[in-house]
């Protein structure tokens, strides 16, 4: 807002000036008092307050392809880890006991298909020379054909079994 020069907003201004200097006790002719101190020398340290957060560069889900229980975590939380660390070595006693019944259980398929194997060849022998039936022998052909299609779902289960060989899972590494 700017101030207009008239004679009413002077008078104004003057009538405000000498209600002030006489709510104090104080003519208008009178200077005011005025207190004077030495400055202080000190040495001032700019700080600044900022508010951030930290965040990892890179962030790795580790996620469980097995089940079972951890030995030992060679890794602290918020470590910085590199390809090829170990980071858990997991309990090998549940893997070691499902290897061991897929391995018994192709050992007694092999086994069957051995006896079906010896049986079919008995009974061929035995259909060439008449002493036994075409049907004995086509019985003996199903129980051959379904050792060898038990002996490959055991072959198959014990490259699956966790604990084998070529799956051991001792420990996991990034």
């Amino acid at each position: 807002m700017r101030f207009r020069n008239t004679p009413l907003h002077r008078l104004l201004l003057l009538s405000v000036m000498f209600s002030g200097s006489l709510a104090h006790g104080q003519d208008a002719s009178s200077t005011p008092q005025v207190s004077v101190a030495r400055p202080l020398v000190r040495k001032i340290v700019d700080k600044d307050h900022f508010i951030g957060r930290f965040q990892a560069s890179e962030k790795v889900s580790v996620r469980s392809r097995v089940g079972g229980y951890l030995e030992a975590i060679d890794f602290k939380d918020g470590q910085r880890v590199t390809k090829g660390d170990q980071l858990f070595v997991i309990d090998q006693r549940p893997f070691i006991t499902t290897l061991s019944e897929s391995s018994a259980k192709l050992a007694v398929a092999q086994s069957v298909l051995t006896y079906a194997q010896t049986e079919f060849d008995r009974v061929q022998a035995l259909v060439k020379s008449g002493s036994s039936t075409v049907s004995a022998l086509d019985d003996r052909r199903k129980e051959l054909d379904s050792a060898r299609a038990d002996l490959q779902g055991a072959e198959a289960n014990v490259e699956r079994a966790p604990g084998s060989i070529s799956h051991t899972v001792k420990s996991w590494r990034l």
